[in-house]
């Protein structure tokens, strides 16, 4: 992530990529990991990337930012608003938090099913996310 001054401004914006394994993801049962990764295609397509395309101070919260990511998953790109709270953790740290929905079939996904059908995932995921950041002399 980069934290932004653009010439004249007073707010700061941030930017960056975060990428994440696809298999990566712990569900608390072995069975349900393994079709989640099955889902995600992990295989053919073993990285996610979520591209902070632009966050800028939001008017509406303070210590909120809003702005769009977007999130290459099982080889399809889309583009989400997004809105997080930065909290100051000392000097160089901060703690970037907040959550999105999206749906599988946004990016072409179908969501697992069980048992011929009966069991079956909904088709919305919500994400909570919380990123750690240390500022790096550059």
């Amino acid at each position: 992530m980069m934290e932004n001054y653009p010439q004249g401004a007073e707010n700061p914006s941030f930017s960056g990529e975060i990428f994440m394994k696809a298999a990566g993801f712990d569900c608390h049962n072995s069975m349900m990991t393994r079709d989640f990764a099955k889902t995600l295609k992990a295989n053919k397509f073993p990285e996610i990337s979520i591209r902070f395309i632009e966050l800028k101070e939001s008017s509406s919260h303070e210590n909120g930012l809003f702005g769009k990511v977007e999130i290459t998953l099982a080889g399809k790109s889309n583009v989400y608003t997004v809105s997080c709270i930065v909290k100051e953790e000392g000097e160089n740290h901060k703690h970037l938090e907040g959550s999105r929905t999206f749906l599988f079939s946004d990016f072409g996904l179908q969501p697992p099913q069980k048992l011929f059908g009966t069991i079956k995932v909904r088709d919305e995921v919500s994400v909570d996310f919380h990123l750690k950041l240390k500022k790096c002399n550059t």
